[in-house]
């Protein structure tokens, strides 16, 4: 079940008519609408923008749904852990083909372990993550972050001056969760981070010129306990990030800059819980974060230009957050 909770004091949730599936993540599709994939039962939820479902998509568990990206009124892409291919998923008609091929940037395995994506300008970037189970830290480098032109459903070489197709050769380990785009200075940040005790970090991509700036937030200099999670900017040169001790699963929270600071003041601890989201308003200047430990499952509040909690107990959910998302716009249906 998902909860709508107000972006402005005072914050309560109200839980809305959009059921989702068990471990869903949430995204934005075009004209307001809301979908949620949901990775254990391979369902896409198509919602309108007045909170009603407009279509649902069994594509089955066996399909491993890892994200899905939204571009255009009745066309998205869907990456799958298990496959090669982007699925393309028409949302108009629920029709499905496959397209655009990452088996080039495989690993031994033959499998690409395709990831989170983030579009910018046309342009869809895909996390090639290249799992393996053989190599040391299961992760066989470099990852990669593949660029596919939505038009034409084609690779976008990056260094066509190198024979063949070029993807972005990540400075990190292994990305895993949302990217973000920050448009201004056209830079993506990535969560290049694989696992515990790796040279991964928060990394910098030229949109302009798509090359990797390197990390600006390294896991080898100590600051960042044993492995980075989530992170959302909230300003060019300002974020927040979460990340994991090799104590227990835990996840703490701190602010950072992308000069390679990370502030030692630790603002929110949750023992038992990963934390999958951050979300910022920036126009309310507030910061969302999901805490799922029992007794206070729910979200905390914080002023995202101090850092300061706003909400004094977590707004109440109905159970563990598997995702948290800035809407656009929305409407409760009316009864």
């Amino acid at each position: 079940m998902a909860h709508v909770v107000r972006t402005r004091s005072p914050w309560t949730a109200r839980r809305s008519t959009l059921t989702v599936g068990p471990n869903a993540t949430l995204g934005l599709g075009p004209r307001g609408r809301v979908f949620s994939v949901s990775r254990d039962d391979g369902t896409v939820t198509l919602f309108t923008s007045h909170g009603r479902v407009e279509r649902r998509f069994e594509l089955g568990a066996d399909s491993q749904l890892e994200d899905m990206a939204a571009v255009g009124r009745c066309s998205a892409f869907i990456t799958r852990r298990n496959a090669t291919r982007l699925l393309h998923l028409d949302l108009c008609t629920g029709a499905t083909r496959e397209t655009v091929d990452f088996g080039a940037f495989a690993d031994a395995d033959g499998i690409p372990d395709l990831g989170t994506m983030a579009l910018d300008r046309g342009r869809l970037f895909v996390q090639v993550r290249r799992y393996n189970e053989d190599a040391p830290a299961r992760f066989a480098p470099p990852a990669y972050l593949a660029v596919v032109d939505v038009a034409s459903e084609q690779l976008v070489d990056v260094d066509p001056a190198l024979p063949g197709v070029q993807a972005i050769e990540l400075a990190g380990t292994s990305p895993k969760h949302r990217m973000q785009v920050v448009d201004g200075v056209r830079r993506l940040y990535v969560s290049a981070s694989g696992g515990s005790f790796d040279a991964g970090g928060i990394e910098a991509i030229n949109l302009v010129t798509l090359r990797s700036l390197g990390l600006v937030i390294r896991e080898f200099d100590g600051m960042v306990g044993a492995d980075l999670g989530p992170f959302v900017m909230v300003t060019p040169e300002i974020g927040y990030l979460v990340y994991t001790t090799d104590l227990t699963l835990s996840s703490h929270l701190h602010r950072f800059s992308v000069r390679g600071d990370v502030d030692p003041e630790e603002l929110n601890v949750s023992v038992d819980y990963a934390v999958p989201a951050l979300a910022h308003d920036p126009i309310a200047g507030t910061l969302f974060v999901p805490d799922g430990v029992f007794g206070r499952q729910g979200l905390h509040v914080f002023d995202a230009t101090s850092g300061a909690r706003l909400s004094t107990d977590p707004i109440p959910t109905d159970g563990a957050p598997t995702d948290v998302l800035l809407l656009r716009r929305f409407r409760e249906p009316q009864p």
